[in-house]
C-alpha cells in the first residue's frame, strides 16, 4: 500500500466471509473490519479493554491487585497492571538464576496473560515487550530511552509505536 511507509500493511479488498462451521470461533471482542480498511496491529486493545474492566470490578490476579492502588485513575492503574505483568513475565531478575523450573513459576497466575498482547503472550524467547511509553518508570519506557532503541523510518515523522533494540554490545 502506498500510504505505508513501512510496507507491511495490506488491503481488504473483498468482504471477509467464514464457513459456516468457523462462526462459533470469531472472537466476538475483536471488531471484524469490512472491506476498504487498512490492516495494522491494534495491540490488542481488546485485552486492555478487558484489563480496564477487571480492574473497575475489583477481580483481577493478586499480582495486580497488589500493584493498583485506590488512589490512582483508571489508566494510571491500567498502566501499573500492564507493567507489573510484564515483569513477572520477562524479568524473574534473580528467580530464574536459583529457582528450580517447577517453583518458578509457582506464585504465577496465567489468567494475567489474557492481558497481554498475543504477540507478548506467544513469544517463546520473551523479546517483545508491551507498556506505556508516557510512564518513565515502566520497563517499556526505559528500554525505548536506551541506546540500543530505534525505530523503523523515524526520519519520516510516522511516530511509530513499535520500536526495537539493536543487539546488545
Amino acid at each position: 500500500m502506498v500510504a505505508c511507509p513501512y510496507g507491511v500493511r495490506y488491503f481488504n479488498w473483498r468482504e471477509p466471509s467464514w464457513p459456516d462451521t468457523y462462526l462459533d470461533y470469531l472472537n466476538p471482542t475483536v471488531p471484524v473490519r469490512p472491506a476498504g480498511v487498512v490492516e495494522k496491529c491494534t495491540f490488542c486493545v481488546h485485552r486492555i479493554m478487558r484489563l480496564k474492566r477487571d480492574i473497575s470490578s475489583g477481580n483481577v490476579p493478586p499480582a495486580i491487585a497488589k500493584v493498583v492502588k485506590n488512589n490512582m485513575s483508571l489508566d494510571e492503574k491500567v498502566s501499573k497492571a500492564v507493567d507489573t505483568l510484564m515483569r513477572r513475565l520477562i524479568m524473574k531478575s534473580d528467580e530464574v538464576e536459583r529457582a528450580d523450573p517447577e517453583d518458578l513459576w509457582i506464585d504465577f497466575d496465567f489468567r494475567e496473560l489474557n492481558y497481554l498482547p498475543s504477540c507478548v503472550r506467544s513469544c517463546t524467547g520473551r523479546a517483545l515487550i508491551f507498556g506505556d511509553l508516557d510512564d518513565p518508570e515502566s520497563l517499556a519506557s526505559r528500554m525505548a530511552k536506551s541506546k540500543r532503541a530505534f525505530r523503523l523510518f523515524e526520519e519520516l515523522g510516522t511516530n511509530p509505536k513499535v520500536i526495537y533494540l539493536q543487539e546488545g554490545r
